[in-house]
């Protein structure tokens, strides 16, 4: 597991087995995850070599961190005693994937997936899913009652390779997910993988149909009891119905299979209709090999319209269908965004197809990488706060190619409203809480700083933690007349407790706050948005005790100065005052936030 993994282009990380015989990789910047985190797969074995390839242009432009080491004490590649555990353990009424049943369905198998628990345990089923970014965000969908965590293991093409049984590969793997949406009406979770799927598993995100209308016929492509990837067919219309307990009308009930069923480990599976779109997911029924009647899955127009659609329709645009997306039948292009003066990498940009839906945001090194189907030719727009928008024209995209579109920006002329470093005693700046149980611990430190040697920190006076029940909040002067297009920069390390479980639930974090002509303090959002939530329900661990139960914030761990930005065009004209707010519960303090450089 990594705490900052962030590979320029065409560097390249390997793992192997002590021996040799187990590789997973290449990684690259394909696979870099937003907030910097990495993490791979177990290997078997009780020794691991890392290699990393570098290309002479990007050297020490690299950074690999590597954080914590996993050694399973059980076998998670099959039982010393049985090295083929689960393999031909589901009935023989089902068919395998690659029997000629399965040849309509070749790209959507693709994008199914076995879910197994850290120790080893094969218990779900799920698939990759679109977005209508078209851009290969490694979605997962998946059965609530499923519910994977940070530790699951995301097996992809375990089948066999034709149509007689024979086991399938275990090492085409991506480990670690975070839950972005759930609902118990209709059984549903969507979770994104902790890493880009490697585009050597041949990924494959398969489309989705919201409306509420059954389809003519369905087939459902799963691991029944972990076994080798299968496939099952009805013939007839579902019907609309209810399971355990959930609303009426919330579920796709199949009244008999026609060919194969399902079985303990098929939960999560995607139902598809006769244009190969996703309309459920398993959640429970009775069929089987001796009784092929009665499956019920969770309906997606339900949960599209429950929360579900904010994800894979992130530009709201309405559509109620979706087709898949093939990232091997297109192309690439990538390059670097670099301030057109210093030529220094801009982090944060936006390159948005004009006209389009595609988007991709550069990462630390400036760099960007956005997939595009082929066969089209493309224009780019290129954007960063405080910089002069411009256009790459003429992008044409041909089947596996990688087209190279750099982009120097033009800084928009600043005028500085407001500039701290903390290094002359911060005139002008307060801090504060509420009182009662609430306590402050922000102070000027010289613990760590960006320049020079002090910084603003939310901690121990001393080289110890932050105490229980912070509600610190820490407010800059007032700038009146903002003027137009203010943009504010500011540089942070933060050590906060996030949830052992749910990586993006925080216990302890930050926020951004502002207060426009006097009124009342409101969150405002950084660019790129906040990484972490503070907890609020049970799940995971215990609910926060902190102060800001239910909001967006910094939590995850930070030890290198990074960056924030936050658009503040919209307050131009306002008298205007920041406050960086931190909040604590009761127990598991660490080293706090630190600001720099406003």
């Amino acid at each position: 597991m990594f705490d900052r993994f962030d590979l320029p282009t065409g560097g390249q990380f390997f793992v192997y087995s002590d021996n040799y015989d187990y590789v997973i990789g290449a990684f690259t910047e394909a696979n870099e995850f937003p907030g910097g985190e990495f993490s791979t797969q177990p290997v078997p074995g009780d020794a691991v070599t890392l290699e990393y390839y570098e290309p002479a242009e990007a050297r020490g432009q690299s950074e690999i961190s590597l954080m914590r080491v996993v050694h399973a004490y059980r076998n998670l590649f099959g039982r010393e005693n049985n090295p083929l555990d689960d393999f031909g353990d589901s009935g023989t009424c089902n068919n395998n994937v690659n029997c000629p049943e399965g040849a309509a369905w070749q790209e959507q198998k693709r994008g199914v997936v076995m879910l197994l628990t850290s120790g080893g345990f094969r218990y779900c089923s799920g698939s990759l899913i679109n977005n209508t970014n078209n851009d290969g965000t490694p979605f997962v969908l998946t059965a609530d009652h499923c519910d994977p965590t940070t530790t699951s293991v995301f097996m992809f093409n375990y089948e066999s390779p034709g149509c007689p049984n024979v086991n399938g590969p275990t090492n085409q793997t991506v480990a670690g997910c975070q839950l972005l949406f759930n609902s118990s009406a209709s059984d549903v979770q969507l979770v994104r993988l902790n890493s880009n799927v490697p585009l050597n598993y041949n990924p494959y995100f398969s489309g989705w149909n919201a409306n509420d209308a059954a389809a003519t016929n369905s087939v459902c492509i799963h691991h029944p009891s972990g076994d080798i990837k299968k496939i099952t067919f009805d013939n007839q219309a579902p019907v609309s119905s209810t399971w355990s307990g959930t609303p009426a009308n919330s579920h796709w009930r199949i009244l008999n299979w026609e060919d194969g069923t399902t079985e303990p480990g098929s939960s999560g599976s995607p139902l598809f209709d006769q244009n190969h779109r996703i309309t459920g997911q398993l959640h429970g029924g009775t069929a089987s090999c001796t009784n092929n009647i009665d499956d019920y899955y969770g309906k997606f127009s339900l949960s599209m319209t429950n929360g579900l659609r904010a994800h894979l329709d992130p530009g709201n645009s309405g559509v109620m269908t979706l087709d898949g997306f093939d990232p091997q039948a297109g192309g690439f292009v990538t390059g670097t965004v670099r301030n057109a003066t210093t030529l220094l990498p801009i982090s944060g940009a936006t390159v948005q197809v004009v006209g389009g839906v595609n988007s991709a945001t550069t990462n630390a090194s400036g760099v960007y990488f956005m997939p595009l189907p082929d066969g089209a030719t493309y224009d780019l727009a290129f954007s960063a706060y405080a910089y002069v928008s411009d256009t790459v024209t003429g992008i044409t995209i041909v089947e596996g190619d990688t087209v190279i579109a750099d982009m120097n920006l033009t800084a928009l002329p600043i005028i500085t409203v407001l500039e701290e470093d903390f290094e002359t005693g911060a005139p002008g700046w307060t801090h504060n809480t509420p009182g009662g149980t609430w306590v402050d611990d922000w102070h000027i430190s010289t613990e760590r700083s960006r320049s020079t040697s002090h910084s603003y920190k939310c901690g121990s006076t001393t080289t110890g933690t932050y105490r229980a029940f912070n509600d610190a909040r820490l407010l800059s002067p007032v700038m009146n007349n903002l003027p137009a297009d203010a943009v504010l920069s500011f540089w942070m390390q933060l050590e906060g407790e996030v949830s052992g479980v749910y990586p993006d639930s925080a216990y302890d974090g930050g926020i951004l706050e502002i207060s426009v002509n006097g009124g009342a303090f409101t969150q405002i959002t950084p660019q790129g948005g906040y990484p972490n939530t503070f907890r609020y329900t049970v799940g995971g661990g215990a609910p926060a005790q902190g102060p800001m139960l239910g909001l967006p914030c910094w939590a995850t761990t930070l030890t290198t100065w990074t960056q924030m930005t936050a658009d503040l065009s919209a307050y131009a004209g306002s008298n205007v005052q920041l406050r960086f707010r931190f909040g604590s519960d009761n127990s598991v303090q660490r080293e706090g936030w630190y600001v720099d450089d406003v």
